[in-house]
């Protein structure tokens, strides 16, 4: 799958996410394979494509904070609402101690609250998404983000109900997402 294909898949999965929720979530998406993957298996795979995010402007103490994972080597999805009136940011990957400069964004979407923003100086594991609709009442899901600024948290849930919106279906989950952990 090329990167534009990629990004675009993305973004498609991101906006059916976030048209249910006003805390985004991600849904990691099992690859069909033989065995299904236990929940501490999924979050070894998720968790090292994820990031903090924390914004700002330049002289000011403000800062917003949020989650994103990695859709490409460089580039990370999360809301539009984590970087809205911001001029600068940084990105933490899980697990590791350096930060890095997110030199601005490549696609932006207000009306669905998406973005996708390069950052300077990594080459982190892409988020494997998968792209069918084979979602159904009571499947697991799990939701990974920062929220208060913990880092890293991996919450278990399942899919509580399928709406249809606008001929869109919408995933409504019960896995708890807080303040922070959107763009996860």
């Amino acid at each position: 799958m090329s990167i534009r294909n990629h990004l675009q898949l993305s973004l498609g999965i991101l906006f059916l996410v976030s048209l249910g929720f006003s805390e985004i979530s991600t849904v990691y998406c099992q690859v069909t394979t033989d065995k299904k993957l236990t929940s501490r298996e999924i979050a070894q795979r998720t968790l090292p494509s994820t990031v903090s995010l924390a914004m700002g402007n330049a002289g000011s103490a403000e800062i917003k904070t949020g989650s994103g994972f990695f859709v490409a080597e460089d580039i990370v999805a999360t809301n539009f609402h984590v970087i809205e009136g911001t001029s600068r940011g940084f990105a933490k990957i899980y697990g590791q101690t350096a930060v890095y400069e997110v030199l601005g964004f490549v696609a932006i979407d207000r009306k669905n609250d998406l973005v996708l923003l390069r950052i300077k100086g990594v080459r982190a594991k892409p988020l494997p998404l998968n792209n069918d609709n084979s979602a159904a009442v009571g499947d697991d899901v799990y939701a990974i983000g920062n929220p208060e600024g913990l880092e890293g948290t991996f919450s278990q849930g399942i899919v509580s109900s399928i709406r249809k919106s606008l001929n869109i279906d919408l995933l409504q989950i019960s896995a708890p997402i807080s303040h922070g952990s959107s763009g996860g």
